[in-house]
């Protein structure tokens, strides 16, 4: 079963992240947003460090699945600047 950790702009336009299973269906939310990028991936930098905390031997998928919407939300985030700038939509 994969695990997917997706991180968004909530309706209140600030950001939260969800866990969905293998399945599509949402599995765990913070309950809460937060104001900045930069917090809601410190949320999900620490919800992986507690899932690889809880297994000692080898990455968790929970881990592997945090890890790996952190640098898709990176490559979003830049590739997002670069064309709004281009636009000059940024300046």
């Amino acid at each position: 079963m994969a695990i997917k950790v997706e991180i968004y702009r909530a309706a209140n336009q600030e950001f939260s992240f969800r866990v969905k299973g293998g399945n599509a269906r949402i599995t765990l939310t913070p309950g809460e947003t937060y104001k900045t990028r930069g917090a809601v991936r410190r949320a999900v930098r620490t919800l992986a460090r507690w899932s690889e905390a809880a297994s000692l031997l080898d990455q968790t998928p929970l881990e592997t699945a945090c890890y790996k919407a952190l640098e898709d939300e990176q490559t979003d985030f830049w590739t997002d600047f670069w064309n709004n700038r281009k636009r000059g939509a940024w300046q």
